[in-house]
């Protein structure tokens, strides 16, 4: 300051820790980013490994905590086997079909019924 005055300080700059991951099947690969290794892996059926294999459907949610306790949740959707994938919002999504990029409207028919239209278009609008 301007009467010669200083004071020091230490900081500790963490990381942010990011779970994130991958469904194909049954199976659950998480992918972590960030936060200081060791990490711990908790799921919500109580299992405490990274990745899961042979799941039946449902939801399972991981929390991944670092060696700093500086945790983060990821959660993912098992659906029974022959269900799309498509969640029933009414909002512009990008979806990647094949090689390409596609994009498309969703929105569900009356609740009871489970059957929903969702056009495609590729990049330059041309229905798929």
């Amino acid at each position: 300051d301007a009467s010669g005055c200083t004071k020091q300080a230490t900081f500790t700059i963490i990381d942010t820790l990011e779970v994130s991951g991958v469904v194909d099947q049954n199976n659950i690969a998480v992918f972590v980013a960030g936060g200081a290794a060791p990490y711990s892996y908790l799921w919500n059926d109580g299992a405490t490994t990274k990745d899961r294999t042979g799941l039946p459907p449902g939801n399972y949610t991981i929390t991944v905590t670092d060696v700093n306790d500086s945790t983060d949740q990821a959660v993912f959707t098992i659906l029974p086997a022959g269900n799309t994938g498509f969640k029933a919002w009414e909002t512009l999504e990008e979806y990647y079909v094949g090689s390409g990029v596609a994009t498309g409207r969703e929105k569900p028919n009356e609740p009871a019924d489970p059957d929903y239209v969702a056009p495609l278009n590729d990049p330059v609008s041309c229905p798929i």
